[in-house]
């Protein structure tokens, strides 16, 4: 099987983490925070709804909540 981010026309799975963050204008710490509370299966799907939904309340203080998160443990998983 290939590589599903590669298959998108992304280089990896952090390129397509990094577009996310630019499409729906949320940081990349907010994209890396829901990324790894909703776990690599949910890249296409979740991440995608969750983003949306942080574009539908953009007056609430959902980035500040989300990167509340252990965002170092993300960052160490994408280094393997």
């Amino acid at each position: 099987m290939g590589n599903i981010y590669v298959e998108n026309g992304y280089e990896n799975r952090e390129d397509y983490l990094h577009c996310m963050s630019e499409d729906y204008g949320v940081s990349i710490d907010t994209v890396y925070s829901l990324a790894y509370m909703l776990g690599e299966s949910e890249d296409f799907d979740g991440l995608i709804s969750a983003l949306e939904d942080l574009e539908d309340a953009e007056n609430m203080d959902w980035q500040l909540i989300l990167n509340r998160t252990n965002l170092n443990a993300f960052k160490l998983l994408m280094q393997h």
